[in-house]
């Protein structure tokens, strides 16, 4: 007789949980009682588990968002005549993001200036230059160049003397 009452409380407790699991308002917390409930019946820690997670989520969002700083300042030395503003830098971030990259390369900065150069604000000639940092370059960057691309930046003086500096010219 035991055993019929027992099989008929499990299966009363299916049910219940079939319908919370119906109800729009009460699914999200069923399905996360039936997570941890099976997480703890193969002996883990549901909420070390989550802990676990979250740090390294962190840890790749920081890893990234270091990565994307990086390669925005290599895009900024190599670009003295783009004006770092908050309008120009939504435009390429969205440019960027929308279009699948990254932005932890300065190759996504590069082809989202490419195609928005015109509608992004720059410096004028005289503060282009004015107080600039000394443009390091290295022979692989060049290398990666377009011929487009080396036409457009041999406009910069910076990128010009970095270039004959590179080569012993």
């Amino acid at each position: 007789m035991s055993n019929n009452y027992e099989t008929a409380e499990i299966e009363l407790s299916r049910l219940e949980s079939s319908i919370r699991l119906a109800n729009a308002r009460t699914a999200p917390a069923e399905l996360a009682r039936l997570v941890n409930e099976e997480l703890r019946a193969q002996g883990i820690n549901p909420a070390e588990l989550r802990a676990q997670i979250a740090a390294r989520k962190e840890a790749e969002t920081a890893a990234s968002r270091e990565r994307i700083f990086a390669a925005a300042k290599e895009f900024l030395a190599a670009h003295p005549e783009f004006l770092p503003s908050e309008a120009n830098e939504k435009l390429m971030l969205e440019h960027i993001f929308s279009n699948g990259m990254s932005g932890e390369s300065a190759h996504h900065y590069e082809l989202a200036y490419a195609e928005l150069r015109d509608r992004l604000t720059e410096r004028t000639p005289d503060r282009a230059h004015a107080g600039e940092p000394r443009l390091e370059i290295t022979k692989e960057f060049v290398d990666r160049l377009s011929a487009r691309e080396m036409e457009r930046r041999m406009n910069s003086p910076a990128f010009v003397q970095a270039v004959n500096q590179l080569y012993g010219a």
